[in-house]
């Protein structure tokens, strides 16, 4: 779902699939729905991988895939994100799925425990050594999505940016 959001918004690509999209959200936070998605659980799935993508969606471009949504399921959708909170992750990079999921609630406007986010920017600095690039290049992808909340943790990604592009 993320990879075309950007350019759908910048309109440059066309995404007819969109309603779609916006109706699979619909259905999969709806618990009546035979298509509902659960939330997230205690044992660790691929689930809060897939949650990551629909909350970058819905971190970048609102206004695409959460703003149209009836507001019964607006609400459903940021609860079903929430439910990250407590969800179990592995102490690796999967821990930054957690923060774009809650720092896409909050951008919505959703309440969400700063706590949480900024003890999961605290082990992820603390693990960050054992990360491979790709989880590195992932939490630059989206830093942007943390920099007023956690700079110091942008800027280490920075620093491990300009590092690796030497």
């Amino acid at each position: 779902m993320a990879r075309g959001v950007t350019p759908a918004v910048a309109g440059v690509m066309h995404l007819p699939e969109l309603g779609d999209l916006r109706t699979g959200l619909i259905n999969g936070t709806d618990p009546d729905h035979p298509e509902y998605w659960q939330p997230l659980g205690k044992a660790s799935s691929q689930t809060g991988v897939e949650m990551a993508a629909i909350a970058v969606a819905i971190h970048d471009a609102p206004q695409v895939f959460l703003d149209p949504l009836p507001a019964k399921a607006r609400g459903r959708v940021l609860e079903w994100l929430s439910s990250t909170v407590d969800g179990s992750f592995p102490p690796n990079n999967w821990r930054w799925f957690r923060i774009l999921c809650l720092e896409a609630v909050a951008k919505a406007g959703h309440p969400v425990d700063r706590a949480v986010i900024e003890r999961e920017h605290a082990l992820l600095d603390y693990y960050a050594g054992s990360f491979d690039q790709a989880g590195e290049g992932l939490m630059l992808v989206h830093g942007s999505i943390s920099r007023a909340l956690a700079p110091a943790f942008v800027e280490r990604l920075q620093r491990v940016a300009q590092d690796f592009a030497q």
